[in-house]
């Protein structure tokens, strides 16, 4: 008895510090990048997320991105296209990314 609870607990911990046996995977790796204004000239920060579902990032998002994504596993890479805010609405203040590890 004591054999079979030390297995059990061995295998728990095995489960909790493995983590779940599949992770969902990006379905495209994309880059955005960020910028001050809509001249898009000053570069503030990007943003990568990876096939693997990695994400790395650095500075500050801001409303002005350019976005670039391709199907993980090959594929076209889309255009990269501002997202401009509309006119008609303010400005949003821009936020800090926290550091990727």
């Amino acid at each position: 008895m004591k054999s079979l609870k030390r297995t059990l607990l061995g295998l728990a911990c095995a489960v909790a510090l493995l983590g779940p046996a599949t992770d969902a995977l990006a379905a495209s790796y994309c880059e955005r990048s960020y910028y001050s204004d809509a001249t898009y000239t000053v570069l503030v920060g990007e943003r990568i997320t990876t096939c693997q579902g990695q994400v790395y990032s650095w500075g500050v998002v801001t409303p002005y991105r350019l976005s670039a994504c391709e199907p993980c596993g090959g594929g076209a890479l889309t255009d990269a296209t501002p997202d401009a805010p509309a006119p008609s609405a303010p400005e949003p203040a821009a936020v800090a990314l926290p550091a990727q590890p």
